[in-house]
């Protein structure tokens, strides 16, 4: 049993000592905590086959939320999405995606030259430090309507449950690309807009207010929630959390604290419980294509739902 998953035993036997939890009993439709999958392993780390494997393992979990990117996986990772949407029922799933940044073609044609990609990103920084594998958009006045079309074909579907701004720090660029998304919300090609938040950049509240979902780096690290209630309070949007898999200060006394009291050592679940502590009806994202990384996670959910005794040990 992985280590992860044995912690978990651990709190289940501290705080749900009269109740038997197991992986294998997924009954947990009822969720309010919400657990979404990043797709950015998708083509890239592992190959179509085992991406489509993925997906349904992951759809399985009754997990629905999937965080999508036309840069991920060297641009194929829609792709792979669509074959896997062919599958299932389209309104059973939120297809959340990106518009901003798109794969820097002149270098993925070369990966497959190289199957190890860490080496190869370290041998392109070394000698290209401003070369990047993705390749950012700037805005012009038809960039949205003529992405929708390949978007959806790609993603073999007539309408994208959200779309995120991704990685754009011009304020006059984030106006106008949100402008453009609500034209296509009302023809009904998007339900929802989204902006990936640098809470460096100086936007206005009333301009992050007409937004349906924020995303946001959080772990108990970082903190951002706290930042952005504190800069921007009062706001209604829904939150998708990332940053999951940030490892831990292990010099905080309080952290060391909470994993003493938990029982939890993995960074990981930390960093969850911590998301769903800050935010009841967010979204966190799991980016991992190991099996038992998506266990552990819906078994921590399972245990906070028995009972909040977790939650409020940030409090003490």
């Amino acid at each position: 049993m992985a280590n992860g998953i044995s912690s978990l035993y651990k709190v289940n036997y501290k705080f749900h000592k009269k109740t038997k939890i197991t992986v294998k009993n997924n009954n947990y439709n009822k969720f309010n905590y919400k657990l979404g999958f990043g797709c950015s392993a998708l083509g890239g780390k592992i190959d179509e086959i085992k991406s489509i494997k993925l997906l349904n393992y992951v759809y399985k979990k009754k997990i629905r939320y999937f965080d999508l990117a036309p840069s991920y996986g060297d641009g194929k990772c829609h792709r792979i999405f669509g074959k896997f949407l062919k599958s299932i029922k389209r309104n059973k799933v939120f297809v959340a995606t990106k518009i901003g940044e798109i794969e820097n073609k002149n270098i993925t044609k070369y990966r497959k030259f190289f199957p190890n990609i860490k080496i190869l990103k370290k041998i392109l920084k070394y000698f290209f430090p401003n070369l990047s594998t993705i390749k950012k958009i700037s805005y012009s006045e038809d960039i949205v309507k003529n992405t929708m079309p390949s978007y959806l074909k790609d993603l073999n579907t007539s309408y994208i449950d959200c779309i995120f701004l991704h990685n754009i720090e011009r304020i006059d660029e984030i106006k106008r690309f949100l402008n453009s998304l609500i034209i296509e919300k009302k023809r009904g090609r998007i339900k929802h807009i989204g902006i990936s938040l640098n809470l460096k950049n100086k936007i206005s509240k009333d301009i992050l207010k007409k937004f349906d979902f924020i995303q946001l780096e959080n772990s108990i690290n970082s903190k951002n929630f706290t930042l952005f209630k504190n800069k921007y309070p009062n706001i209604k949007s829904k939150f998708v959390f990332y940053g999951i898999n940030a490892a831990l200060n292990g010099n905080d006394k309080i952290i060391e604290k909470f994993k003493n009291k938990s029982g939890l050592k993995n960074h990981r679940l930390l960093n969850l419980l911590n998301n769903i502590k800050d935010e009841k009806k967010s979204t966190t994202l799991i980016n991992s294509s190991k099996h038992h990384r998506i266990d552990e996670m819906i078994l921590l959910i399972r245990l906070i739902r028995k009972n909040k005794s977790l939650l409020k040990i940030f409090n003490e």
